[in-house]
């Protein structure tokens, strides 16, 4: 894939025109640049200890340039791309500070400055252009290649067959989940427990207190409503971050070594460094050897990395390494002419600083022309630790939802229809009754302790949830539950759970019916009730359900003679998407 000169100064002209991560990443390189490319730095660990704070120093002086811009020209870039000619005169004049801060740096500090004034300001302005214009395309480049990657990440999750279980871990994150949640629940079932045995003890005494009974309903009803909302809600689905090992492979075999980038460090080599350790003649007759060189091996690289496979990943490394390092073989050159160099290491470390940087800045000009290939290989490449931390997380998410599903519907509810029972006791006078509902409101809160739902049976609990409901309300299905297609009933679970709670609860309802129709592909609720319909616009956990199962296929209305009444259509596919999504 070309990259049109167009797109790529409104890619560098955006967001990432000035940046922190651009910034950091190229600090050791502009510091540690400037300290071993320095004559004075070899004198004494103190000059070399002042040359580096001087660098520092520099460095920050850039960064207060690229500050000032963000808060000023620069600040919109993240909408409306600035004009290519800011962006190089922001960076021009970041480097020019640089420059001048070095400069006034060495001059306070009586060491000697042996680059021409107005050579080091050029210099630095030109290498901060360069550099921070690559840096700008390259952060962009990976901010559209993790982008496509979590899509495809997303059509990932949808394929279970493609994840293995990894049972263990996703034990562990759920026993983190629970403790999480019980935590929440804690202070609320003790207060429920000790009001319970204040209930009893009442009722051994003859004086039952009401009002209590009516508080330790709202407390532990509005606890759990506002616990289950919230799981709901901040369900994980974030996709794990890019790993450079996802595409190494694809990278190495796509050419990567820019002859072009090759090119233009060898004016910078020859200006930084091999004119000032050997004269001029000498220096450039070096560079262009190690030009010609340097152009073979990379292109060598580029001609047989791609058919070497398995190895290319080594290979290539191999030739980087040996271009970093190709200052050696020019000082032994340089010693066999008769010219040697008191400044060994500042040669070495300066070229290799520089070489490394180049090569640095060919990443994503290849990684764009390899953008395709790198993502159409991702499903195949991802290793077996990516598969299991997404597989870990989607199975996070599905019990988050349960968990949020069993506290909202069947937890509620059970504890309603309990107390409701409890009360109709306590007011008839049956004090032995009562105290039977009392155990069974404790068994209740023990059920919370243990409401990980790490098997499913909706058909057993919404048996159980309805039978609760009989001793206080008419309530009935028109066919049995196991008369319904299996892949139906979680999804009518959840809903006939919620429909009941929101009737009695919020409508006062003692009449519910509850049909099922089934046609081809697809399975019609109607749940009917005498209660009057919830007022107000506010929606709840129970709409997310009915728009997670049935997305604009469900409707409440009051009927003619006077019923509320929901109608809810599952499609068979949708039963899928979600049970994959999920």
């Amino acid at each position: 894939m070309t990259i049109s000169w167009s797109e790529a100064s409104l890619r560098i002209r955006g967001r990432w025109a000035i940046s922190l991560a651009a910034y950091l990443v190229a600090a050791p390189f502009w510091i540690f640049g400037f300290v071993f490319n320095e004559n004075v730095t070899y004198v004494s660990w103190s000059n070399a200890f002042t040359i580096f704070l001087i660098a520092t120093a520099g460095h920050v002086g850039l960064g207060l340039v690229f500050l000032i811009a963000h808060l000023s020209v620069m600040r919109n870039r993240a909408h409306q791309p600035i004009s290519l000619g800011t962006a190089i005169g922001v960076w021009g004049i970041a480097g020019a500070t640089r420059a001048l801060i070095l400069i006034m740096g060495l001059a306070l500090t009586g060491l000697t400055d042996d680059v021409p004034t107005f050579q080091r300001i050029v210099f630095s302005a030109l290498m901060a252009i360069v550099g921070f214009a690559v840096a700008a395309f390259a952060l962009d480049g990976l901010d559209r290649f993790a982008s496509a990657r979590a899509e495809i990440l997303e059509d990932l999750l949808r394929s279970e067959e493609q994840l293995s279980a990894h049972r263990a871990a996703v034990s562990s994150m759920q026993e983190t989940l629970v403790a999480r949640v019980d935590k929440r629940l804690r202070q609320s079932q003790d207060n429920t427990e000790r009001a319970l045995n204040e209930l009893e003890e009442s009722l051994s005494s003859g004086t039952p207190n009401l009002p209590a009974l009516e508080e330790l309903k709202t407390l532990s009803d509005s606890t759990w409503q506002r616990i289950s909302q919230e799981l709901w809600n901040t369900a994980p689905t974030r996709p794990p971050k890019v790993h450079f090992r996802e595409f190494i492979d694809v990278y190495a075999s796509s050419r990567p070594f820019r002859l072009l980038y090759i090119a233009l460090v060898s004016g910078f080599l020859f200006a930084l460094v091999y004119a000032r350790v050997f004269n001029p003649g000498v220096g450039a007759a070096l560079v262009g050897i190690w030009l010609v060189g340097a152009l073979a091996v990379g292109a060598l690289g580029n001609q047989v990395l791609p058919g070497l496979h398995k190895y290319a990943v080594p290979g290539f490394f191999a030739v980087a390494t040996i271009l970093v390092f190709s200052s050696i073989p020019l000082l032994v050159l340089a010693e066999s002419w008769g010219h040697t160099t008191d400044f060994l290491w500042r040669v070495i470390s300066v070229h290799a600083l520089s070489v490394f940087v180049a090569l640095s800045n060919s990443v994503p000009a290849t990684v764009a022309n390899a953008h395709e290939r790198i993502l159409s290989a991702l499903k195949q490449s991802l290793d077996s630790a990516t598969l299991e931390k997404l597989h870990i997380e989607s199975q996070l998410k599905v019990l988050s939802h349960k968990i949020a599903n069993r506290l909202h519907g069947d937890t509620r509810g059970n504890f309603l229809a309990a107390i409701l029972k409890l009360q109709d006791h306590i007011s008839r006078g049956n004090h032995t009754a009562a105290v039977g509902e009392i155990r069974s409101l404790r068994a209740i809160l023990q059920e919370t302790q243990e409401v990980t739902p790490l098997t499913d049976d909706s058909q057993r609990d919404l048996e159980k949830f309805v039978h609760n409901w009989s001793a206080l309300v008419d309530i009935a299905f028109d066919q049995p539950l196991s008369s319904i297609d299996p892949a139906y009933l979680p999804a009518v679970h959840t809903i006939v759970v919620d429909a009941v709670n929101n009737a009695v609860r919020h409508g006062k309802a003692n009449w519910i019916r509850i049909s099922f129709t089934s046609e081809s592909d697809s399975l019609i609720i109607t749940i009917q009730n005498n209660g009057t319909p919830r007022q107000g616009s506010r929606t709840g956990l129970g709409t997310a359900q009915l728009d997670l199962y049935a997305k604009d296929q469900w409707s409440l209305v009051r009927t003619a003679n006077g019923m509320t009444q929901l109608l809810v259509k599952l499609d068979r596919g949708s039963m899928q998407d979600v049970s994959l999504s999920r």
